[in-house]
């Protein structure tokens, strides 16, 4: 919770990742996205004794957690990759290596790209 705590001080919308150890819950990952304009949200976590899995009740095991930023961010590179790994499998099938797993850099937009005078039809 101190995490969470040191994390709201920054910024008021958050986004938590979460993980349910109870091992008969159907439930895994569990993300969470917060609104805490009125710092409300310590207060219900400290009378729920931590993070709660939505569908058991157990406790979550915190994984992440971002502000609005940083999820920003994550979500540009996923996108990015996802790209990538779908020219790959585009241009040379379904075997995508592992040395451009990570590669966030996309390829060169073909001319015209982005030009607001072409119509589409």
């Amino acid at each position: 919770m101190a995490a969470i705590a040191r994390r709201r001080e920054a910024d008021y919308l958050l986004h938590l990742e979460a993980y349910c150890r109870v091992p008969e819950c159907p439930a895994r990952e569990v993300r969470v996205h917060l609104k805490d304009y009125d710092q409300t949200l310590l207060p219900l976590l400290r009378k729920r004794r931590g993070l709660r899995c939505p569908v058991c009740g157990g406790r979550l095991a915190l994984h992440s957690i971002q502000d609005r930023d940083q999820e920003q961010q994550v979500r540009h590179l996923e996108a990015r990759w996802s790209v990538n790994a779908q020219l790959w499998e585009r241009d040379h099938g379904p075997v995508f290596p592992v040395a451009a797993l990570c590669d966030d850099r996309l390829p060169p937009t073909p001319p015209g790209w982005f030009d607001q005078t072409r119509t589409e039809k």
